[in-house]
C-alpha cells in the first residue's frame, strides 16, 4: 500500500469559495463588494462565476487577494424551463487552469451556451461534449449542487472528465430540504472508480427573499459558508489550479484538518477540536472516533489492505464539517 501525503512539500494553505454570483448574473452584491467581504473573512481568492459569462476581473487582484477566473454553465435539460428554474440539469462550474497549456482559453466577456436538447440521451452527450470543449480550452469543471439540481447517480456516472463536484453548498443548504450536502452521491462514484474531488462552495446570491439583498449577519447571507483550503506553492492562478487538479485541498464548513496521510499502511489525521472523526473507505465499512466534550484532535487508523479509496470527515460539536479529498490505492 502506498504512502502519500496530499499536504507534503512546500506551501501554504490559501482559503478560498470557488462558487459566486454577483450583480454581473443574478447576484445581489457587486464583484467589488464580493471581495471585500471575502478578504474580511480571511480568504485568499474567491471565484467570481457568474451564469454562462466569463470574466477574469483582473482588476481586483492584489498582492493578498486573488479573483480566480471563472463561470457557471447552467445546461437546459429536456422539457424544463431554461436557467435556475427549472430541476433535474446539469450545472457546471468551469475554472480557468492555465496549467492545462491550451492555446485557446475563454475570453473576458465570452458567453458560452449550451444548447437544448429533447431527449436524456441526447443531454448526456451534450454535457459530455461540453465538458470536453471546456477542458480542451483550459479548464477544471465541476458538477455544482447535485441534490439541488435533483440528479441521479446515472445522471452523474454517464459523464466524464470532470474534475471535481459540490459535496457542500450553503446557498442550497439555506434553501432547505437538505440540499446542500452529496457526499452519498460522492461515495457512490468514488466505490465504482470514478476518481473525481469533492468541494464545498457558497454558490452565493444573497438575496433575502423576495427581492431583498441579504447582510451579513442574516440568515439569508449565503457568503463565507462553506470553502477549500488549498496547499499550494504560491497564490496565484496557475499554483491554486495545479493544486486543485491534484487534490491538495480539503473542504470545510468550520474545522480545520492540518494532517491527512498514509504512511506504511497506517492513516494519520490531526484536525482542529471535533466532536466526531470518521474514516470512510470502501469496500470497508467507516471507522471512527467520537468524543461528546468535542476535543478529539487526531485519529490513526490501521488499513488492512483492501481499501480501494479512503477519505475523512470531521464533524465540531455545532454540527459543522470538514472533508478530506480520498487517497486512492487503485
Amino acid at each position: 500500500m502506498k504512502d502519500y501525503n496530499p499536504f507534503s512539500g512546500s506551501g501554504k494553505w490559501y482559503k478560498g469559495n470557488l462558487h459566486s454570483h454577483s450583480t454581473v448574473s443574478d447576484g445581489t452584491y457587486s464583484p467589488e463588494e464580493l471581495k471585500e467581504v471575502y478578504k474580511r473573512h480571511g480568504y485568499s481568492f474567491l471565484a467570481l462565476s457568474d451564469h454562462r459569462i466569463f470574466y477574469a476581473h483582473k482588476s481586483l487582484n492584489d498582492s493578498s487577494f486573488l479573483i480566480y477566473p471563472s463561470m457557471e454553465g447552467n445546461m437546459t435539460a429536456p422539457g424544463e424551463m431554461s436557467g435556475c428554474g427549472g430541476y433535474r440539469a446539469y450545472h457546471m462550474q468551469v475554472l480557468y487552469a492555465p496549467n492545462l497549456a491550451a492555446d485557446h482559453p475563454l475570453c473576458e466577456g465570452e458567453r458560452i451556451e449550451a444548447p437544448l436538447k429533447t431527449t436524456w440521451d441526447h443531454y448526456y452527450a451534450s454535457a459530455q461534449t461540453y465538458i470536453d470543449s471546456m477542458r480542451s480550452r483550459g479548464n477544471l469543471v465541476t458538477i455544482n449542487h447535485p441534490i439541488w439540481s435533483r440528479l441521479t447517480y446515472a445522471d452523474l456516472a454517464a459523464l466524464n472528465g470532470y474534475f471535481a463536484m459540490e459535496i457542500y453548498n450553503s446557498e442550497c443548504a439555506l434553501d432547505g430540504m437538505d440540499a446542500g450536502e452529496g457526499t452519498v452521491l460522492w461515495d457512490l462514484l468514488l466505490r465504482e472508480g470514478k476518481k473525481i474531488w469533492g468541494i464545498a462552495t457558497d454558490d452565493c446570491h444573497n438575496r433575502d427573499k423576495p427581492d431583498g439583498k441579504a447582510l451579513e449577519g442574516s440568515p439569508r447571507f449565503s457568503s463565507c459558508r462553506g470553502w477549500v483550503q488549498v496547499y499550494a506553492t504560491e497564490l496565484s492562478v496557475s499554483a491554486i489550479g495545479q493544486a486543485l487538479s491534484e487534490g491538495r485541498f480539503y473542504s470545510s464548513t468550520g474545522p480545520e484538518i492540518s494532517r491527512f496521510e498514509v504512511k506504511d499502511g497506517t492513516v494519520f489525521l490531526s484536525c482542529s477540536p471535533v466532536q466526531k472523526i470518521e474514516l470512510i473507505a470502501e469496500p470497508c465499512r467507516a471507522l471512527g472516533y467520537s468524543d461528546l466534550a468535542a476535543q478529539l484532535t487526531e485519529a490513526v487508523w490501521k488499513l488492512d489492505g483492501r481499501e480501494r479509496y479512503i477519505r475523512a470527515q470531521v464533524t465540531d460539536a455545532s454540527g459543522r464539517k470538514a472533508w478530506t479529498n480520498p487517497i486512492f490505492f487503485v
